[in-house]
């Protein structure tokens, strides 16, 4: 059920240097979104805590631990409908990629010549072209995908990569989530970018075994936090087939590196990677005969 108001949270970076990773411990504490206004100051949603000041305390340590230094954290209440007619002021038509364009459902643009058009509205689940980490996994995905190919999205929030999977050519297309507000904004844009045919919206939490069980794949997306893709990366290497493609994105650029090494015992060697406004995406290949053990 969708709350009728919402914990509207700013927080205050020490340096600019902090600003990512600010955002990316927003969005593992459970953040909605989150906006960069001009002066740094990151602003975001989460649905009402039991306890407020458990939260927030919660939340502050987090932010501080992971910014190095004391973020100012400011927080009032915003009913639904302010909240939703306020993100929805962000959103306009953007031309991610070559071929992807991305706009909102009020404001649609003519169908890009050769290209491919998402109408999205995401409610209140993760996944639009105003995020960075999302453009960056769009500009990969329409590189990576082939006609008729199986995929997973891991975390698929607003259905974003997974439509824009099925639109490039994608025969199937596994989405899952275990949020079931995003489930159900996945199943709205789903079917009104008419991709139902080839996109399936699973309500759980992925884990290894559930994609070791979906072998074999031609490529696994999966826009989520560090901590999560490194705990799935022995799922990753079960679900897919030979040669077959991991795109990951919702990494700042300093754990690219570290990412990167984590995946190589599994298999994984690194093609093509992107990177924006901090936040970092990249697409391996699983190599036959290079995991280790």
């Amino acid at each position: 059920m969708i709350p009728d108001r919402w914990l509207a949270v700013a927080a205050g970076a020490p340096d600019s240097a902090a600003v990512g990773l600010v955002a990316a411990q927003l969005v593992q504490s459970g953040a909605r979104a989150v906006v960069e206004q001009a002066d740094g100051t990151l602003v975001t949603h989460f649905p009402p805590p039991d306890d407020v000041p458990v939260f927030l305390a919660a939340l502050g340590s987090a932010l501080n631990q992971a910014a190095g230094g004391p973020v100012d954290l400011r927080c009032h209440w915003l009913p639904h409908e302010e909240w939703a007619e306020t993100w929805r002021q962000g959103l306009r038509p953007t031309r991610v990629s070559r071929r992807i364009t991305v706009a909102p459902t009020w404001d649609v643009p003519p169908e890009p010549d050769g290209g491919v058009l998402i109408t999205l509205d995401p409610g209140v689940a993760f996944g639009t072209a105003r995020h960075a980490s999302t453009r960056c996994a769009l500009r990969l995905l329409d590189s990576a995908v082939r006609p008729g190919a199986d995929i997973a999205d891991v975390g698929t929030g607003s259905g974003i990569l997974a439509i824009a999977a099925a639109r490039l050519g994608a025969g199937r297309v596994l989405a899952a989530d275990d949020d079931p507000l995003a489930c159900a904004a996945a199943r709205d844009n789903v079917d009104a970018n008419r991709a139902g045919d080839a996109v399936e919206i699973h309500e759980r939490r992925v884990s290894p075994d559930w994609l070791a069980a979906h072998h074999p794949l031609d490529g696994v997306a999966a826009n989520i936090e560090s901590g999560v893709l490194t705990a799935l990366l022995p799922g990753f290497a079960a679900a897919l087939a030979p040669g077959g493609w991991l795109m990951v994105s919702g990494l700042l650029a300093e754990e690219s590196g570290d990412f990167a090494y984590a995946a190589a015992p599994f298999g994984f060697r690194l093609r093509d990677d992107d990177a924006e406004d901090g936040w970092w995406a990249g697409t391996f290949r699983l190599v036959p005969g290079s995991a280790d053990g």
